[in-house]
């Protein structure tokens, strides 16, 4: 078994190729800090912790154990060879998400796996945990990726056909598959981003369209309102395209106009005129399948090599139907019933389907920093309550898309870092949180501090973590930069929680510690001492409670989660 020590957690298998990472990947690099990062090897082994997770720390998924059964939460779920894992920090909910746990795609993804693990043997998928995208923070990598380092920030998707999704607390994906998250977007906005945007990437692609080509073309969208939708809505406006238009429900027209697109109500009995009056079009794409969108053939231009492309496709469901040899001649009569007329006339139609993509991934990311593409977020659900996002989405009819929030992991166990050559994961991280903040002292030098200041979520808790300046910045200012931008980075919905330490109380009067109030060096607050103390954090508003007045339930709860931040009883 192996030890990961580090901030924020993950996990990988290993592959033929090491490719494989979790939620990301990255570069190890090994060497301790230069001269300029030399550090107290005394103080480090007093002041310095790391949170640390073994292969027999529980880690949650959601799974299915029979298709079409309910979806239970695993609280033990297997952990696999640790050679570059990585918390997943949110995931979305696709629709195909809802369809897979019910056995969709089955018997084609069962050959898929077959193949790829070069096996004669049918193979089963069960259990199976679902789950398509992420967004995440590495923790460790392959030993052939290159691209990152551990603590980077990464947003992904799982090749198909993997059977354990990104709906648990620690997921598998591969290089190619991996980019860094936009900085201006939180992990729930760069988790929604990766699977609709591939999938829009590659029916794109199938209808010749790019961002060196879309400029003079119409787009006509069938189910704009919807994650893909509303993604296509917007890659198109990035790259130019002259016209958008899309179909949507009544309540959508407002949102779809915000995005640029012209939009048109697809139960308005004069929803065909508007669409022949603004066409006609040199690509279709239909997120849903229906009469009008079949109908939207007619109004492609004629021998201009216009496409219409569906990622509608028949093709799991008839392999499921009908087993595979059959069930793919199924399909193929189906495609040539779909499209023959419409080649008559020099007009295209072809299925499209999802594939992981890395110049989608780096291209979203991209906009999405420019301002071009805004990650559409309908609802957040809790990781617990991911049955409830499933019942959401299967009533389809979104507005974006839905994700799930993983809570920060609270840690069993501490590694206690005793050595002045600091472990890589901690390095990493840290010199990857002075570079994103731009940290300097007040005096404008540089950045050269090694530290440790983090903040753990807990239900509605954050608790603010300890930091550790490099000995020739002391006094300059540090601290409270450190301190300033984790309460900015914290979710304004937290309550903050500071915990003073007797033997530490010296080194709260420093000037780069923001004590506020001068009898924090004292090892009892009063109640008032501690409301002044809150009235001055950023937060708009406190609640203070006297441990001797919380119930006997709530004080329990207290005392269970000190001991696992902890490890002993306070």
């Amino acid at each position: 078994s192996h030890k990961i020590s580090g901030l924020e957690l993950g996990r990988v298998h290993e592959t033929d190729h090491g490719q494989e990472v979790g939620g990301t990947s990255g570069r190890l690099d090994h060497r301790a800090p230069d001269a300029r990062g030399k550090i107290n090897k005394e103080m480090l082994s007093r002041r310095l912790l790391a949170p640390a997770r073994s292969a027999s720390s529980s880690i949650r998924a959601w799974q299915v154990d029979e298709w079409g059964g309910d979806l239970r939460m695993e609280q033990n779920f297997k952990h696999p060879v640790l050679t570059g894992p990585n918390q997943v920090l949110a995931a979305s909910v696709n629709p195909i998400d809802t369809y897979q746990v019910k056995g969709y795609g089955n018997e084609m993804l069962k050959t898929w796996k077959m193949v790829a693990d070069r096996s004669m043997t049918p193979v089963s998928r069960l259990p199976y945990t679902p789950g398509r995208d992420c967004a995440g923070i590495i923790e460790a990598i392959g030993p052939n990726v290159h691209r990152f380092t551990v603590g980077d920030k990464v947003m992904g998707v799982t090749q198909p056909p993997a059977t354990r999704g990104t709906h648990a607390d620690l997921v598998v994906l591969e290089a190619d598959a991996t980019t860094r998250t936009p900085k201006n977007a939180t992990f729930e906005e760069a988790a929604s981003l990766p699977y609709v945007a591939c999938t829009v990437w590659n029916a794109l692609l199938v209808a010749r369209l790019s961002k060196h080509n879309a400029k003079e073309n119409r787009v006509l969208i069938h189910g704009g309102s919807g994650g893909v939708g509303t993604m296509a809505i917007q890659m198109l406006k990035a790259w130019g395209v002259r016209k958008v238009v899309v179909t949507c429900s009544a309540d959508s027209l407002d949102s779809m106009r915000a995005l640029g697109a012209t939009p048109v109500d697809y139960r308005s009995p004069t929803a065909t005129d508007e669409l022949i009056a603004a066409g006609p079009y040199e690509v279709v794409l239909s997120c849903v399948d229906s009469p009008l969108s079949q109908w939207s053939d007619k109004i492609m231009g004629i021998w201009r090599n216009c496409v219409h492309v569906s990622i509608v496709s028949p093709m799991l469901n008839d392999t499921d139907r009908y087993g595979l040899p059959m069930g793919l001649m199924s399909t193929a009569a189906k495609y040539v019933a779909r499209s023959w007329e419409s080649s008559l006339q020099g007009r295209w139609f072809s299925y499209a389907y999802f594939l992981p993509n890395l110049e989608c991934l780096q291209e979203v990311a991209t906009l999405v920093e420019q301002g071009q593409i805004k990650p559409i977020v309908e609802k957040v659900y809790s990781f617990e309550a991911l049955p409830e996002a499933f019942e959401k989405v299967g009533q389809k009819h979104g507005r974006g898309k839905t994700i799930i929030k993983m809570a920060m992991t609270i840690l069993p166990s501490f590694t206690f870092v005793h050595e002045a050559d600091v472990t890589p994961s901690l390095w990493h991280q840290w010199a990857e949180l002075v570079r994103s903040e731009e940290w300097t002292s007040d005096d404008n030098t540089d950045g050269s501090y090694l530290g440790c200041m983090v903040w753990n979520e807990y239900e509605e808790m954050a608790f603010i973590g300890f930091y550790l300046v490099h000995p020739s910045m002391v006094g300059k200012g540090l601290g409270s930069k450190l301190w300033k931008s984790a309460f900015a980075r914290m979710p304004s919905h937290l309550n903050v929680g500071l915990r003073a330490v007797p033997d530490m109380a010296d080194k709260y009067a420093a000037k780069d510690t923001p004590h506020f109030v001068s009898s924090l060096s004292k090892w009892d607050l009063s109640i008032d001492e501690t409301r002044e103390l809150c009235s001055k954090l950023p937060s708009s508003s406190s609640t203070i409670r006297l441990v001797s007045d919380l119930t006997s339930e709530e004080k329990e709860k207290l005392h269970a989660f000190d001991k696992t931040v902890t490890n002993r009883d306070r």
